[in-house]
């Protein structure tokens, strides 16, 4: 939220930002929280596209952040209500309209940033 403060509008961009400020951090938490959110971000995408790499990502993953992972998921499912439900749905709505075509979609293309950072820096091909 404090990117978008600072005038990244779209969620992508404001995803990445914080991504970044997190893991240049002096803080490790907030270096933990960086990697630890793209890597629900990049799983998140992978289960869309490839079931079976995501399983065996999943089984080669450190269990403590799957731990994490089954908190974070406990910790935002006592919110999950009716008018949350509603109030995504609007969220959405409001991301169509701003031109966003993916609307809350669009936050997973955080993971695009990131591999795009990866490949100009030559980690990956």
């Amino acid at each position: 939220e404090m990117a978008h403060q600072r005038g990244f509008a779209r969620e992508d961009e404001a995803n990445y930002i914080a991504y970044l400020a997190c893991i240049h951090s002096d803080n490790p938490l907030f270096v933990y929280s960086g990697y630890y959110t793209a890597f629900t971000y990049a799983m998140d995408q992978l289960y869309l596209y490839d079931q079976k790499s995501w399983r065996e990502i999943s089984t080669a993953t450190a269990s403590g952040i799957w731990l994490d992972s089954l908190e974070e998921n406990n910790f935002w499912q006592q919110y999950q209500t009716v008018s949350s439900e509603f109030t995504g749905s609007v969220n959405d709505t409001y991301l169509t309209v701003m031109d966003v075509d993916d609307g809350v979609h669009s936050y997973g293309r955080m993971i695009d940033l990131i591999l795009a950072e990866e490949k100009q820096k030559g980690t990956i091909q």
